[in-house]
Formats: C-alpha cells, sequence, structure tokens
C-alpha cells in the first residue's frame, strides 16, 4: 500500500508526526490513517517501519484506541531489542490497555 505507492515510510511517518504535533485533536484521525497503513507495510517488512510504529503508538494512547492490528503480534513477539520490535511491542501494549 504505501510501499508499492512509491512513498517512503519514513516521510510519511515524519508527516504523520507533525499532525499529531498539532494537538491531540488529531490523534484518532492520525491512528486511523497509521493503523491503516501498518499491516501492508509490516508484512513488506519496509524501511523505517519502526518510525510509523512510534508513531501510531503515539496516537493510539491519545485516541485511547483498543484492539488487534494486522500483523502486529509476530513482530512484537520477535526476540531481541530492535527499534522495529520494540515499537511493535509499545504499540501492541497501548492496543491492549
Amino acid at each position: 500500500m504505501v510501499c508499492e505507492a512509491g512513498l517512503k515510510v519514513g516521510r510519511v511517518a515524519g508527516s504523520l508526526g507533525e499532525a499529531l504535533r498539532a494537538g491531540p485533536d488529531v490523534a484518532t484521525f492520525v491512528w486511523r490513517l497509521a493503523s491503516a497503513a501498518l499491516p501492508a507495510v509490516l508484512s513488506a517488512d519496509s524501511r523505517d517501519t519502526h518510525k510509523l510504529l512510534a508513531v501510531a503508538a503515539d496516537a493510539a494512547a491519545l485516541a485511547g484506541a483498543r484492539g488487534t492490528l494486522d500483523g502486529l503480534g509476530p513482530v512484537a513477539a520477535r526476540g531481541g531489542s530492535s527499534r522495529l520490535v520494540t515499537e511493535a511491542r509499545r504499540l501492541a501494549k497501548v492496543l491492549t490497555g
């Protein structure tokens, strides 16, 4: 989705992060965009995915989002402490309350 359109995940994450800094009123909007993009980005194992996960975790926390996200569980369950795994775990924790 994002990758196929020729957009760079890091740039998308940066733009969404900038929007999120406008205030908590936009958190739900940013969360919806990030959560729509993440399943495709996670399955593609794209560069800078950790940046989108970080923005998604921040937006989900501010928006009070709960639930599941396709593809997040396997990434969060990986061993190690890479930024990708760390941000996936953080988002999973936010979504499970």
